[in-house]
């Protein structure tokens, strides 16, 4: 059973917090703000992994600490990991020890079931995930050092095996981890994850389609998960919502006044499948003369980003193209005013923020049938879905919504209805107070 909260102390273990943070990374910091009012006297810190930062960094959120610090992951890994070996040979080795045995019984899971060729990455990704362990621990160990908590809530993989390291060591009450299986592609981390679930004492899930595999295949108790959704602050985006005059200026500023955008919001990454959304650009563009794409968010993989390049240049599409780069997560909703339609085909999941927030703000939005799409996104209904790969249909739906105001404002009005009742914070954080206090009575 998860914790209880009532003068406690929490540590929030989370990565790449800024400069726009996703949806678990504003789950955690509201929901760490609620925490601090319903009890001021709390001590809640948010340590947060970054993988660019020269130097550790601290700053206060509304009375929240938080603390990014530097994990050079992938680069310079292996030489930061020798040198931290010789400052701290003990913590390294106690790390070490316990990784070894952490993974035995994975990494015999996957030598038994894979074929002999996979064999050598398996190893060469228990190389790397010792680094990556041993460089979160350490940071995780510094941070308690001069703070004290009760329990660890972590989200991401060698966060959370860090946090249990350091909650054995320092024999801290419980933890609360969340999985992260839409982007553990690897067999090796998956089985890593997996292990790790079973060991914690607790586990947050999102509706996304994850819940299948962990009660089935990782066979965790049901008793020991928490049932939630990809919750957003609604009260903060509907202030951005209502500023049109904003709005108007961002669609004047990037050229947009007489055009049909499709708007893409997201990093720039292969999980994302914006590869797809460049793809079917040619195709609308023959039914909407005057539709432009806009592309919002960082490029997060140098390789991808520069084949998304080439591809718009082959493609002859470059001048109905915007790529606006990563933009403040404050501003990101006056993007959604600017667009007549939001796409989102990620192969893996399509349920994550930028969708919500688009429901949210009354967009028509089109996605594809990957996990866990169709539990709130209805075909018809709260929005358009096609078969994911299928660039055909993908082109038919959004030359539909655009083509068609009615339908559109129609979409967008019911999935501004669905959104506001499922997915505002304010709504559901009561229910996940009262599981923290549960078991204090």
């Amino acid at each position: 059973m998860l914790g209880p909260y009532n003068n406690m102390n929490i540590c929030f273990l989370i990565h790449r917090f800024n400069p726009r943070p996703g949806g678990i990374q504003i789950f955690t910091l509201e929901l760490a703000k609620l925490l601090r009012q319903h009890d001021p006297e709390s001590n809640i810190h948010i340590l947060a992994w970054r993988t660019h930062e020269d130097e550790n960094i601290e700053e206060k959120t509304e009375g929240i600490k938080i603390i990014h610090f530097r994990l050079p992951w992938p680069s310079n890994m292996y030489k930061e990991t020798i040198k931290l070996s010789f400052k701290n040979f003990f913590l390294v080795s106690s790390a070490m020890m316990f990784y070894l045995i952490f993974i035995l019984r994975p990494l015999i899971r996957i030598l038994t079931a894979q074929p002999v060729r996979i064999w050598r990455e398996c190893l060469i990704e228990a190389i790397r995930g010792l680094c990556g362990f041993i460089l979160a621990t350490h940071e995780v160990f510094y941070t308690f050092n001069h703070h004290s908590y009760d329990v660890i809530q972590a989200h991401e993989l060698f966060l959370g095996m860090a946090g249990l390291f350091t909650m054995r060591v320092r024999r801290i009450k419980t933890q609360i981890i969340y999985p992260y299986l839409w982007l553990l592609t690897e067999p090796f981390f998956l089985e890593l994850e997996a292990e790790l679930v079973k060991r914690v004492e607790g586990v947050i899930l999102f509706d996304d389609g994850v819940p299948e595999v962990v009660f089935k295949k990782w066979g965790v108790p049901r008793e020991k998960v928490l049932m939630t959704s990809h919750i957003i602050p609604c009260g903060k985006l509907k202030e951005v919502l209502a500023q049109k005059d904003k709005a108007d200026f961002l669609k004047r500023k990037l050229g947009l006044t007489n055009n049909k955008v499709i708007l893409y919001l997201g990093r720039l990454s292969p999980e994302k499948g914006v590869d797809q959304v460049v793809r079917v650009f040619p195709r609308v563009l023959k039914e909407i003369s005057n539709a432009k794409l806009v592309l919002c968010g960082p490029p997060m993989v140098r390789t991808y980003y520069q084949e998304l390049l080439q591809c718009i240049e082959d493609l002859g599409i470059k001048e109905h193209v915007i790529i606006t780069g990563g933009v403040p997560h404050s501003e990101a909703p006056l993007y959604y005013l600017v667009a007549d339609v939001v796409v989102s085909s990620s192969p893996l999941s399509n349920t994550g923020l930028v969708t919500r927030e688009a429901m949210l703000a009354g967009k028509a939005i089109v996605v594809s049938n990957s996990r866990g799409t169709g539990k709130f996104i209805r075909d018809g209904e709260t929005g358009l879905v096609f078969d994911q790969g299928n660039l055909e249909q993908f082109c038919d739906k959004i030359v539909q919504v655009l083509e068609n105001q009615e339908l559109s404002n129609r979409l967008g009005a019911a999935a501004k209805r669905y959104a506001e009742r499922m997915f505002c914070i304010d709504e559901i954080i009561p229910s996940l107070l009262a599981i923290y206090k549960k078991d204090q009575s």
